[in-house]
């Protein structure tokens, strides 16, 4: 279960991060354990979550998509009023080619990360405004659009789905087991997602 954590947890890193409720270590140096885990019971809002992220990516100065490049260092190098070409590799020598996902494992991948895929849709439109902007029609702010369903939510240590139902616990102690089932009981316990 750990190793697949980067997946499950920290796949919903980029909401995590504009929401301010990140955990991670390399991301917030110094958090303490009383800290973390007032932002994990923060996280466990997350329609409060989501439209912090979605607020804070609308006031971003910047921002742009690994597979769109070209538009979004143009866009980046107008907003910074620089005048020559930004330009950067795309390329990595190392890199192997991964296996195509088939369609059942993007589906899965879906409801393991409703969260990040909601806001990257919404930042797809927000994004397309900028660019339209940019290109010299009227800004128009996207609407947000309808919260995602949550099918799967998790904490450091607990990963929880209604479906397919997976309730798994990563126990490191008791005591930790104990507190991480507090924040995320099982559905039996609680009755809902």
């Amino acid at each position: 279960m750990l190793q697949t954590r980067d997946a499950w947890q920290d796949g919903q890193a980029s909401v995590s991060w504009l929401s301010a409720t990140h955990i991670a270590g390399w991301v917030v140096k110094g958090i303490t354990m009383n800290e973390a885990d007032k932002r994990e019971v923060q996280a466990l809002n997350y329609t409060n979550v989501l439209l912090t992220a979605a607020h804070n990516l609308r006031s971003s100065f910047w921002f742009g998509f690994l597979e769109d490049q070209e538009r979004g260092f143009e866009l980046l190098q107008h907003k910074l009023g620089y005048g020559k070409q930004i330009k950067m590799s795309v390329h990595n020598k190392h890199r192997v080619k991964p296996n195509v996902p088939l369609p059942e494992d993007i589906e899965f991948l879906r409801k393991l990360l409703p969260q990040d895929i909601w806001l990257y849709e919404y930042g797809q439109l927000l994004f397309e405004a900028r660019w339209k902007h940019y290109k010299g029609e009227e800004y128009v702010d996207p609407e947000i659009p309808p919260l995602p369903e949550i099918n799967c939510i998790s904490t450091r240590f607990v990963l929880r789905c209604k479906d397919p139902h997976i309730y798994h616990v990563w126990v490191q102690n008791e005591g930790q087991a104990a507190h991480q089932r507090q924040l995320l009981p099982d559905f039996g316990l609680e009755g809902g997602l």
